[in-house]
């Protein structure tokens, strides 16, 4: 692989991180052939990617090439490996995109009614309310993991995808306890009325944990909301629940539920207690808004800045917000 270390610093630096991510487990997207290459017939040890840079083993430590190629491996790896990626709070969510960490407000169109048109056929004007979700929570989230001198030294290359892993991972189960957090929190909105209250009529008449009763009790209520004489036409679409009754809507869903909630049904770690929650279809009438700065959906996975210390760190930051956008679901307080 002596031709890799004649290359420019870029393209060498290219071809051994992808040669890298690969070793590692990563199906780079347009590889370049030479790290294909290499990666099927090179020598992958220490000694034989150092060779490929065109340096000696024993300075590795300070190798600004092997840190840029390990760099380089990590973000082919946090973009392209196929990884199972537990995504599913996202589903009862709608995304919303906020260009900074400012505590601001994400406004919204309240329910209106269309006016029936007379003999002219002319269109009249509205006049609509605006709704302003109060956003004020957005966090940043990080840590990171050591590439430890010593895995270097054995070229545990695959480590480097365990700990991209673990860090996207950790991001995503925080996401995930915000928005099922929010939930259980009953925040209060700005008309200064808990997101669930009994005066919104979005609290279940018949409580208890989900049955045919209770279910139907909570579809009611859901069908049947109205907001300033407006009558909303929502349709029940998911559940979601304490883990503890997972088993119990599993059956229930089994005998036919799901014909009526397309959505199926979540349970989560973070909702205690026995409360649960009936949800519309977010793409019809959204409860909660899932906010990152810009298009920064995902964790940001890269590494820091040289070999800082015995090794190499590998930095996830992810920042993000839940917020409760409307009123529009039903609590069944479960008891």
């Amino acid at each position: 692989m002596s031709d890799i270390a004649k290359l420019p610093f870029h393209d060498r630096v290219e071809i051994v991180g992808q040669a890298l991510a690969m070793a590692a487990g990563a199906k780079p997207g347009n590889a370049h052939p030479w790290a294909v290459d290499y990666h099927r017939r090179g020598d992958l040890t220490l000694a034989g990617v150092m060779a490929a840079l065109g340096q000696s083993p024993a300075g590795f430590m300070t190798s600004s090439d092997l840190a840029s190629s390990i760099a380089e491996a990590v973000r082919i790896i946090a973009l392209e490996a196929e990884r199972p990626r537990d995504l599913t709070h996202r589903t009862i969510t709608r995304l919303v995109s906020v260009p900074d960490f400012k505590v601001g407000a994400v406004p919204r169109a309240n329910p209106i009614n269309l006016v029936e048109l007379d003999h002219t056929g002319a269109v009249p004007t509205l006049s609509a309310s605006i709704a302003e979700a109060e956003l004020s929570g957005m966090k940043t989230f990080g840590g990171i993991l050591s590439l430890t001198r010593q895995a270097i030294i054995n070229a545990e290359w695959p480590l480097v995808a365990s700990l991209v892993e673990e860090l996207t991972q950790a991001a995503y189960r925080q996401e995930a306890a915000a928005v099922f957090g929010l939930l259980a929190s009953n925040p209060t909105l700005p008309d200064g009325t808990a997101m669930f209250d009994a005066s919104r009529g979005n609290i279940a008449i018949t409580g208890g944990a989900p049955s045919s009763s209770t279910v139907e009790s909570s579809i009611q209520a859901l069908v049947n909301m109205s907001v300033g004489g407006i009558r909303l036409g929502l349709k029940p679409w998911a559940i979601v629940a304490p883990v503890g009754l997972g088993c119990t809507l599993a059956m229930l869903f089994e005998k036919g539920l799901a014909r009526l909630l397309p959505g199926g049904f979540f349970t989560s770690p973070d909702l205690t207690g026995t409360a649960w929650y009936l949800l519309p279809d977010p793409a019809q009438r959204p409860v909660i808004g899932l906010a990152h700065i810009g298009t920064g959906t995902e964790p940001m996975v890269d590494t820091q800045e040289g070999f800082r210390t015995d090794g190499l760190g590998i930095r996830c930051r992810h920042s993000f917000a839940a917020v409760a956008l409307s009123p529009f679901a039903v609590r069944n307080e479960g008891q």
